[in-house]
């Protein structure tokens, strides 16, 4: 019924649904491998929603308006079975044994003192300072994190035995979703939309060893996705129309380690100039022992991408004869606020086994790789060490899409349909110009090309493509009655992709540094280095056990050295990677309402992105005595000088 009262108010003859899906792990078989310890993984998952739509009803509407709404919620709770490698309780009190028992001598990576009965000293070593410091010569912090890992609680006890450790960590999946839409027809002739959507993601990946320690894990994953999109329809005369659309995308996605918020364990053990920031510096940093499961977090944590697309487009549509026309412009704007630079905690590795010494492992016994990388942690004797500065940039891209189409019926038979796209996108750049590129031209001495204002190549630093044609062709044929042939080809361009942030040009120096340091302690059997004593010392010219964290401004430019970071190279010219799609199918009507479809479809990629080492050291010429470096195209950086490689 209309109401009297209120002759503009607005009623609903609508229709709808809702749904709800449950599982749960009372109700959930066993799968193919037995539970562990005879407990099934949680699984519990809940997903639910409902819509509704329909008419508005009003004196002055005429049911001329349309609404639509929907929402759907999805939750998890998940406790799978996850195993790691942990140090067994010996070893995580430096006693090392292999796997039958015999004692693994270890020897001082600092003094070369030898412990034959495999029993690393601690409390004396604890007193006892490295050579020329005032720093003991055990790491504190390894030995808070031994006694943090769950050695108590292994599968077995016996070295050189791997996945000693499962645990059924909590794994939890939320999202809402939901959209609103409503169409008003204006007139005969003119239509509009209004759209709006939202979904919101909160997932946790666990970790297989228990906080604080934590390993590889993604940690607190959180997405925000909004959109607006709205359009017009205008039918211009009885064969031709006009037609508007925008959106706006509004995009928030970060991953955080689940240590956010927890003490600082680097900080806590009083090594110097490690990074305090509690935004991002808390709990422990990537550590990889050789041999056993990651400790700390994901390097990759915290990431952070928020793109914001700006994306406009006008169709006009114009029928003439046997022959249906399309013609249209689309703009695209894409903002993308990037802080993604890794490791922004450090990273240290342990691998050189520096505490082998003169000894020998027996056989292919594992316990004697693990017991030397395992004791080089607990002496602090690193291998490598990386850390990274905490930046922030906003990448941006400008496109123009024009394209071109006619539907044309030459016949009762065959219909063709041609179309032309041409596109012009800018090659990604920085808001502040904050971008750097390798120059071959200029390099060895001249370095990296920093980003300015003006034109695009130099914001950008790689010349736009202006040649993007992309053309499309297609036939529908019908051979008689019941038998039609199609055949159709066509080009796409992939104007941008950001592979694995190898082409991200805001990787380099000066406005991000990475310090990627290899070192050998002075027990090393290789190129032995001198402790550092000062934390004055240039990051190269000494061993840096990690009680002594950082020398002072690691990061600044002084001590940046491309021998010892990863650059990113771009080619000035690169070409755009596009595919080439072609397709054939025979369609044939059979008795009894059946079809047969048989078809063949391809694709061609053209120009697609490979990484590459640029910098790969070439091979001695015969009876040639060259160095390593020496042999690469820039003697001013190692092999980690990415690019990315068109076929």
């Amino acid at each position: 019924p209309r109401s009297t009262l209120f002759p503009y108010t607005t009623l609903f003859r609508s229709h709808g649904a809702a749904w709800d899906y449950l599982r749960n792990t009372v109700l959930n078989a066993n799968g193919p491998i037995p539970p562990t310890n005879g407990e099934k993984s949680t699984l519990i998952q809940n997903q639910f929603g409902a819509d509704i739509g329909g008419p508005v009803l009003g004196s002055k509407l005429r049911e001329r308006i349309f609404f639509f709404g929907d929402y759907e919620g999805f939750r998890r709770i998940l406790r799978a079975a996850m195993q790691a490698t942990v140090p067994t309780t010996s070893q995580a009190a430096g006693q090392f044994v292999d796997a039958s028992g015999k004692a693994i001598p270890i020897t001082n990576p600092y003094t070369k003192a030898v412990y034959a009965n495999g029993i690393i000293p601690i409390s004396a070593l604890q007193a006892t300072n490295l050579p020329g410091t005032a720093t003991p010569q055990i790491s504190s912090l390894s030995m808070t994190v031994l006694g943090l890992l769950p050695t108590g609680s292994l599968t077995s006890q016996t070295s050189g035995i791997g996945n000693n450790y499962t645990s059924f960590p909590l794994g939890t999946e939320d999202s809402d979703k939901g959209d609103a839409r409503m169409d008003y027809n204006i007139s005969p002739r003119m239509t509009t939309f209004a759209r709006y959507s939202q979904r919101r993601f909160n997932a946790l990946d666990p970790a297989p060893i228990p906080a604080p320690i934590n390993s590889t894990a993604k940690g607190n994953i959180n997405q925000d996705n909004k959109q607006l999109a709205a359009g017009f329809t205008f039918q211009l005369t009885t064969v031709s129309a006009l037609d508007l659309r925008v959106g706006f995308s509004w995009n928030a996605g970060a991953q955080n380690p689940t240590s956010i918020g927890q003490p600082n364990l680097l900080v806590a053990a009083g090594e110097p100039n490690v990074p305090s920031d509690p935004s991002f510096a808390s709990g422990l940093n990537t550590v990889t022992v050789t041999g056993f499961s990651q400790f700390g977090r994901n390097t990759q944590l915290p990431t952070v991408v928020n793109p914001f697309v700006y994306d406009p487009k006008v169709n006009y549509s114009w029928l003439k004869g046997h022959h249906s026309f399309k013609f249209g412009y689309e703009y695209l704007r894409q903002s993308s606020i990037v802080s993604n630079f890794k490791p922004i905690f450090g990273a240290d590795t342990y691998s050189g086994k520096f505490s082998e010494g003169s000894a020998k492992a027996v056989g292919t016994d594992p316990s004697y790789a693990e017991a030397w990388n395992l004791a080089d942690f607990i002496f602090g004797a690193r291998s490598k060490y990386e850390l990274s500065a905490h930046h922030v940039v906003e990448y941006n891209n400008r496109m123009n899409f024009f394209y071109g189409q006619d539907d044309w019926r030459m016949s009762r038979k065959l219909t063709l349909n041609m179309g032309l796209r041409y596109e012009l996108a800018t090659p990604p750049f920085e808001t502040n110009n904050q971008l750097s590129n390798f120059n071959p031209a200029t390099s060895p001495t001249g370095g990296l090309v920093v980003a300015s204002g003006g034109s695009i190549f130099n914001r950008a630093l790689v010349n736009q493509n202006n040649l993007d044609f992309a053309p499309r062709f297609g036939l529908a044929y019908s051979i008689d009655s019941k038998t039609v042939v199609r055949s159709a080809y066509g080009i796409s361009y992939q104007q941008f992709l950001r592979a694995a942030v190898v082409n991200e040009l805001a990787q380099n120096a000066p406005y991000s540094i990475d310090n990627v340091i290899t070192q050998y302690a002075p027990g090393s059997k290789t190129s032995p280095e001198a402790v550092c004593t000062s934390l004055s010392a240039a990051p190269l010219s000494c061993f840096q056990p990690t009680q002594l964290g950082y020398v002072n401004n690691f990061l600044s430019l002084s001590n940046y050295s491309a021998l010892s970071t990863t650059t990113t190279y771009d080619p000035a010219r690169t070409p755009t990677t596009y595919v080439q799609s072609y397709q054939l199918s025979v369609q044939r009507q059979l008795p009894g309402r059946t079809f047969l479809d048989v078809a063949y479809v391809g694709n061609y990629g053209v120009h697609e992105e490979i990484v590459q080492d640029y910098n790969e050291a070439l091979p001695n010429a015969a009876g040639g005595s060259l160095s390593l470096q020496a042999r690469r195209r820039s003697e001013e950086h190692t092999s980690e000088l990415q690019s990315l490689r068109h076929l």
